[in-house]
């Protein structure tokens, strides 16, 4: 099966951009419909500005997101960075 590439819908940025330009409406996509290299590009933002910005912006988008395998996994990455 072949997986979609992600894309925005109703926001000004696109998915190549860094993720510390997507904002939450960019997060909470590709939490819901990302695949794992988009998660894992989340996950190395979220190693370089653990208490900023990316971070701040993830847990609002973790917020409104369905409950989910992926939610459980970036709460869990975002408590982790946190404590460091």
């Amino acid at each position: 099966m072949t997986q979609m590439p992600l894309v925005f819908r109703n926001i000004d940025v696109e998915p190549s951009e860094p993720v510390a330009n997507w904002g939450v409406e960019g997060l909470l996509a590709a939490i819901e419909r990302g695949h794992a290299p988009d998660w894992e590009r989340i996950a190395g933002a979220l190693d370089t500005d653990t208490n900023g910005a990316v971070a701040d912006a993830l847990d609002q988008a973790l917020g409104c997101a369905r409950p989910s395998g992926q939610v459980a996994l970036f709460r869990a990455l975002l408590a982790r960075s946190k404590r460091q």
